[in-house]
């Protein structure tokens, strides 16, 4: 004879109205935000290759917002472009107004 346990139901989680922005749209934000400050050095994306270690279509899928940044990709590019504090901030929020003092296009 076989013994059959049966499971309590799930608990329900309440519905809550917070909207929670997709992955690909953060990803777009911070993709432009690295554009930005490769632009702002007036440099291609073979000498941001160069410069960081990585390659072009590695650059150019963060830029895209196609692919996310790890924190170790996100320090080699920031010591890679000589980035400014107020550059990786706009990276890591992804261009939003928080925790960026200025935009990556100004100057220090």
């Amino acid at each position: 004879m076989m013994i059959v346990q049966e499971h309590p139901p799930a608990a329900r989680i309440p519905h809550t109205e917070t909207v929670i922005e997709p992955q690909t749209e953060r990803r777009k934000r911070r993709g432009y935000a690295v554009l930005a400050a490769r632009e702002s050095r007036g440099w291609s994306l073979d000498e941001c290759a160069k410069a960081t270690g990585f390659s072009v279509r590695q650059i150019m899928a963060w830029e895209h917002g196609s692919h996310g940044l790890t924190l170790e990709s996100l320090r080699r590019l920031a010591l890679g472009y000589s980035l400014r504090q107020e550059e990786i901030a706009a990276i890591v929020t992804g261009g939003s107004d928080e925790g960026r003092g200025k935009s990556c296009r100004q100057g220090s």
